[in-house]
């Protein structure tokens, strides 16, 4: 199996490959594109000549976003849910318990 991880940072985009069968690694680093970081990933992607039908997995992480929420340079958003679907959300959360009552 190929494994991929990738984080896209703020600068550039990290990313490796891990080859199970032949016990291979291979990385890219490559400018992330703020516009749009699909293109960046699909980049470093190429730069290890990955072909996405034969990865089992693909892990992604991104420091932009974690970046932006500690730096509190992010937009405000609220949720909108169903009672049952906030349940899911409260006991993911750790409330165990809906905030609808």
């Amino acid at each position: 199996m190929k494994i991929v991880g990738v984080d896209v940072g703020g600068t550039f985009t990290d990313l490796i490959l891990f080859d199970e069968e032949r016990r291979d690694v291979r990385v890219a680093k490559v400018p992330t594109t703020v516009e749009n970081q699909a293109f960046g990933v699909l980049a470093a992607l190429a730069e290890v000549g990955a072909v996405l039908g034969e990865l089992g997995a693909i892990v992604h992480g991104t420091t932009t976003t974690t970046n932006a929420l500690l730096e509190r340079k992010i937009a405000r958003v609220g949720l909108i849910t169903t009672r049952a679907s906030a349940m899911c959300w409260s006991s993911v959360a750790g409330h165990g318990r809906s905030p609808m009552g």
